[in-house]
């Protein structure tokens, strides 16, 4: 099976030469109005167009109440006081302590410490998301 070479130049308007493409990604970049053949190995890019396509509505927020920003803080408190992560976390070590697992003492070492920096990053993550939901729920109103 021979490769696919990419042997189609690409250049923009302004004559600026690209990196050389695929001949099926040159088709697909024509087929959706992106560029234009210009040669039987050539494309030219499309400009951006001069406005700005993407429409600037945002969907109606919806405002939590203290009771829902309540009931995240609690989860999250349960989340920290015991999950599966920890025993996650001890599968881990387990496994990177058994012989079968071709390292030696230090490489066994670096995996422990990286397992438990993990660990302890994903338990400040969890505590730093309860702060920013208690600053939620102080800030809304009654």
């Amino acid at each position: 099976m021979t490769p696919i070479e990419k042997n189609v130049i690409v250049v923009d308007e302004q004559g600026n030469e690209y990196e050389a493409t695929y001949p099926k990604r040159a088709k697909g970049l024509v087929k959706n109005g992106r560029a234009r053949f210009i040669g039987e190995n050539k494309i030219c890019l499309a400009c951006p167009p001069e406005q700005y396509l993407e429409e600037n509505k945002m969907e109606e927020n919806k405002t939590l109440t203290k009771r829902e920003v309540f009931e995240q803080i609690v989860k999250l408190q349960e989340n920290i006081a015991w999950n599966n992560s920890l025993n996650n976390m001890t599968e881990a070590i387990n496994s990177i302590c058994q012989n079968d697992i071709d390292m030696d003492g230090d490489e066994r070492q670096e995996a422990i410490e990286y397992v438990c920096m993990t660990f302890q990053r994903r338990e400040q993550t969890l505590v730093e998301m309860i702060h920013a939901y208690e600053n939620i729920y102080n800030d809304l109103k009654d």
